[in-house]
């Protein structure tokens, strides 16, 4: 009885989506008349794969119709869209129904955005799927394995790859029909505009999210491994110091689902340490600007290696994550960068990083020339021409 009360409630909540849907579905060829690329992220923002590929597209291929999809309450849609507000559909509403069913292809970051996850799943198999082609542009490059990307649980008809050695993996494990084309190394879309990249004196820390505290309270939060390892760092007066005395600044940016935890980290906040919060810089700017990066499992450290610059891997708590979240690194992390077990050993690096200012060691440096073999500008062209192969 529960249980159908549960599900009650929850078709209940989706009900207006799912009026959406059906009348985007209905009225599709009265209102759209035309065939669209659709571009979203996770419909809130407007800063990588996509957007990169959304502006090349409309820069170098006027000819072709294509349409952002964002919320208007996105911050991203008042500074990173500014200018293409004409080629931008509200996400979620009916309009943009009008537009999901009209498209010729969905290109995103992230799978099944397009439309609610829960109701998609109820939907499939109905007239109510979009018949699109379906590019996965991805958000990061995969070092793991992530099940729910195997096929044949999801429907991608391209599987874009930002690296040689990650179109490796995922071309043996991931179970994808062999010879079908669909998964491609182009590199990412966003690699294009790393090119121009001038540090100006900053450390970034950017961790990725736990997937195990996600639904914590506040006081529940500040008790975990993660708050006390980074709390631990942002609040270390020889750091702050250091700081000061190398002329550097310090930022912090935590990932997307744990800002609503950022308030936690703002008693840090100092000249010289900033708690940044989303939306207020791009996240490649952050890595463009950065001499040096903290991170744990974040695939950001691959944009930041692709710079050929230095990264310092945080990992206290290696078993506690593989464990619950995404298992084994296929590739050692520390072929990319010095690896620091407790925040002991990850404060005397930054310390030692700073002295320095911040050097890579050539190893690395040609590491990553065998990891990035298309080191180019012509990730966007690569992806723009395998697109139109779908057709």
């Amino acid at each position: 009885m529960k249980r159908n009360i549960k599900i009650i409630l929850h078709l209940f909540k989706q009900f207006p989506d799912l009026c959406k849907i059906i009348l985007g579905y209905c009225f599709r060829n009265l209102f759209i008349k035309k065939h669209y690329w659709l571009i979203l992220e996770r419909g809130v923002d407007a800063q990588d794969n996509a957007w990169h590929f959304f502006k090349y597209v409309k820069n170098n291929h006027p000819d072709v119709l294509v349409k952002y999809a964002i919320k208007k309450s996105s911050p991203d849609y008042f500074t990173n869209l500014e200018g293409y507000q004409d080629c931008v559909i509200e996400y979620g509403s009916v309009k943009y129904y009008f537009h999901l069913f009209k498209t010729s292809f969905i290109i995103s970051t992230h799978v099944n955005t397009d439309m609610p996850s829960w109701l998609k799943g109820k939907l499939k198999n109905t007239c109510l799927i979009p018949k699109g082609k379906v590019v996965f542009l991805q958000h990061g490059i995969i070092h793991n394995d992530h099940k729910v990307l195997h096929y044949p649980l999801i429907n991608i008809d391209l599987f874009i790859t930002g690296a040689k050695r990650e179109y490796d993996l995922i071309s043996k494990i991931y179970e994808y029909p062999k010879g079908s084309g669909i998964i491609q190394y182009t590199g990412l879309a966003r690699f294009d505009n790393l090119s121009d990249n001038h540090p100006k004196k900053r450390i970034l820390i950017m961790p990725t999210w736990r997937m195990s505290y996600k639904n914590l309270n506040n006081s529940q939060f500040i008790k975990t491994s993660f708050y006390l390892n980074y709390s631990s760092i942002l609040s270390d007066q020889e750091i702050q110091l250091k700081l000061k005395e190398k002329g550097y600044e310090l930022d912090f940016y935590n990932h997307f689902e744990f800002q609503k935890f950022n308030h936690l980290f703002e008693c840090f906040e100092s000249k010289y340490i900033h708690i940044l919060k989303f939306g207020t810089k791009r996240v490649q700017d952050l890595l463009k600007d950065a001499n040096l990066l903290i991170t744990d499992y974040s695939s950001i450290y691959y944009d930041f290696f692709y710079m050929k610059k230095p990264i310092i891997f945080f990992l206290p708590d290696q078993e506690e994550f593989r464990e619950q979240q995404y298992g084994k690194d296929f590739d050692d992390p520390a072929n990319f960068g010095i690896v620091a077990l407790n925040d002991i050993e990850a404060k005397k690096l930054i310390l030692d990083a700073l002295d320095y200012n911040c050097p890579m060691d050539m190893k690395y440096k040609k590491y990553s020339n065998e990891v990035f073999p298309l080191a180019d500008s012509y990730n966007c062209e690569r992806i723009f021409n395998a697109i139109n192969q779908l057709k």
